[in-house]
């Protein structure tokens, strides 16, 4: 395989809540042991001539205001020259029995900050959906969470990859109830990367 949309000598950095972490502040350090070092592994396995630093700053638990409070330390600081976001699941758990519209907005309000404070140094930004595992039917709010992410995203131009598109399978025949709707930070571990190594390999095979 041959060309990557990441040069060598880059800085690629992953932020996010749980689903990113993946305990890479104890075990599994520095890169969790989710989808952010499934993806690196990939990257690797396929273009291992590139020399590329990776920095995994997910912190379980976060909200997109968290976000907001660290992004200066953890993310302006580093001046990354690609930057992955994946947040939002908790913003939206605790909206789950139905769309509210301020909460929403904020989160959009929140989000275009975020985007707006690496303008200056333009990193390559690759948005990725934040997204429930359930056996029921939605809508389920994190849908509006979804649309504000991809309405950002097609204005800034950036490149999206989209994890929910892999995250029934991991449940699949599990024995839920309706009400049971949950983002584990297990189902991190079960996604191949191969959504965030899709839009940026340009490789011919």
């Amino acid at each position: 395989m041959t060309g990557f949309a990441v040069p060598t000598g880059s800085t690629f950095l992953f932020i996010g809540d749980s689903i990113t972490d993946c305990d890479r502040m104890t075990y599994a350090a520095p890169l969790g042991s989710g989808y952010v070092r499934r993806f690196t592994e990939l990257v690797t396995f396929h273009h291992p001539e590139l020399d590329i630093r990776w920095l995994n700053h997910g912190v379980g638990g976060d909200v997109i205001g968290d976000l907001c409070e660290r992004w200066q330390e953890d993310v302006v600081g580093h001046e990354p020259d690609w930057l992955a976001i994946q947040i939002g699941i908790n913003d939206c758990h605790g909206n789950i029995e139905g769309s509210d519209e301020w909460a929403v907005s904020a989160y959009e309000d929140d989000y275009q900050y975020l985007l707006e404070q690496v303008r200056p140094f333009s990193p390559n930004l690759v948005l990725l959906d934040p997204f429930y595992v359930a056996t029921a039917d939605g809508p389920w709010p994190i849908d509006d969470f979804q649309r504000r992410i991809r309405l950002l995203g097609l204005d800034a131009g950036e490149q999206l990859g989209d994890p929910q598109l892999v995250g029934p399978h991991a449940v699949q025949g599990r024995d839920r109830a309706v009400q049971d709707v949950v983002a584990p930070r297990e189902l991190s571990r079960s996604l191949d990367g191969s959504d965030v190594l899709g839009p940026l390999d340009h490789a011919d095979q």
